[in-house]
C-alpha cells in the first residue's frame, strides 16, 4: 500500500471516530442517570485511570 493511502486511511478513521464520538455523546445526553455530578466524577476517574493505565503501558513499550 501507498504511503499516501495509508495517511488517508487514517485521517478517515480520525475524522469518522470524531463523528462516533459526538453521536455518543447527543445519545448519552437524553438519558438522564447521565447528567448527574455523580456520574461525572465517576466517569472523570474512570477516564483518569485508564488513561493512565495506557499512558504507562506506552511509556514502557517505547
Amino acid at each position: 500500500m501507498k504511503p499516501i493511502n495509508k495517511v488517508f486511511l487514517e485521517l478517515l478513521v480520525i475524522i469518522s471516530s470524531v463523528f462516533i464520538f459526538r453521536g455518543l455523546w447527543l445519545l448519552l445526553d437524553t438519558v438522564v442517570i447521565f447528567n448527574s455530578k455523580e456520574f461525572f466524577a465517576i466517569s472523570l476517574l474512570i477516564g483518569i485511570t485508564f488513561s493512565g493505565i495506557a499512558f504507562k503501558k506506552l511509556r514502557n513499550t517505547c
